[in-house]
């Protein structure tokens, strides 16, 4: 794999990577976003609640005010004010919905090294697979160990050895060849020689004898 590849490929692993960690916080602050809501809307219904048992009172006291309004026409006398059932009481209604803010800013870069950090602290981050490395070098041999201790003996005796070959005749043959015959039946030549020819010279025969008084040729 040439550099240019490697690099490729590790700049593609880096852009899966941190798209994938973008994804995650952003998984991460809309479920944050979401549990905000949920709690916003239980602290709605909570005061919803308080409300009805705020007017729930206020309408009890309205009538203990109005018997006692009565009781007092009843007695002569001229309260002064209003009768309690002429006061309107206000009823709360919900207001309307506000305008949307405006969008805030996106992560910083700080904050997405903090939440990828917290993705691996988490267990639930892993970066992509590297490239394969370079074979090492082979290491240095190791010194030879000891010579181990010397092993008991065997009490099991070991099998029969086979029936051995032994020599039945030599022979010399013409060429001066040893033939050896086995007890197996088997042949096997050596060269020899095995015998010696003796080979005379023929003797010289004599010179005549020159008669005296005769010169010599």
């Amino acid at each position: 794999m040439t550099r240019a590849i490697r690099s490729r490929v590790v700049f593609l692993g880096l852009a899966v990577f941190l798209s994938a960690m973008l994804f995650v916080l952003g998984g991460f602050i809309i479920t944050n976003l979401a549990s905000r809501v949920d709690a916003a809307n239980e602290r709605d219904t909570q005061k919803s609640e308080q409300i009805s048992a705020l007017l729930g009172d206020l309408h009890a006291s309205q009538e203990n005010a109005q018997r006692l309004y009565d009781q007092l026409l009843a007695l002569g006398e001229s309260p002064q004010g209003e009768a309690p059932d002429d006061v309107v009481t206000p009823i709360p209604e919900d207001g309307r919905d506000g305008r949307d803010g405006a969008r805030g800013p996106g992560p910083t870069a700080l904050e997405v090294l903090d939440g990828i950090r917290a993705c691996f602290a988490a267990g639930t981050c892993t970066a992509p697979k590297g490239d394969k490395g370079d074979p090492g070098t082979n290491g240095t041999n190791g010194t030879n160990g000891g010579d181990g201790a010397r092993g008991a003996d065997s009490t099991v005796p070991g099998p029969a050895g086979a029936p051995g070959v032994g020599v039945a005749t030599i022979a010399c043959l013409e060429d001066g060849t040893w033939q050896f015959v086995m007890t197996d039946g088997t042949t096997r030549d050596v060269p020899g020689p095995c015998r010696f020819v003796l080979i005379t010279e023929p003797t010289p025969d004599p010179a005549p004898e020159t008669p005296e008084g005769d010169p010599t040729p």
